[in-house]
């Protein structure tokens, strides 16, 4: 389950940055955002896409997941707009810190 996962971590982050291109969280200024905007870039964009997930259990039925990398400065700015919390020093601070590791979140996991 956890290579299957890893693998298709890798090719989301990678293969979804080429995909995507220049787009508007390169080219507008978050507070210009719109709030379709910010759901789809939560939702299904270079930092988070829908993920099948099987449950490593012979005969468990397979489970659709989001995978968010939390980390990306644009997931960061998203959530902030969408929690109404861009310009907090929190927030700034967020953003402008250089994380030393990648946080991934899956969403939706059955049971939790």
């Amino acid at each position: 389950m956890f290579k299957k996962l890893t693998i298709l971590t890798s090719l989301l982050l990678a293969g979804g940055a080429i995909l995507w291109g220049a787009d508007f969280w390169g080219t507008k200024p978050v507070a210009e955002w719109s709030d379709k905007e910010v759901q789809g870039l939560i939702t299904k964009s270079p930092w988070a896409d829908k993920v099948d997930v099987d449950g490593g259990i012979p005969n468990a039925p397979a489970s659709t997941v989001r995978l968010i990398w939390r980390t990306a400065l644009p997931m960061k700015q998203a959530l902030a707009k969408r929690n109404g919390t861009l310009d907090t020093p929190a927030t700034n601070a967020a953003f402008a810190r250089q994380e030393q590791s990648y946080i991934l979140q899956l969403v939706g996991m059955p049971g939790s």
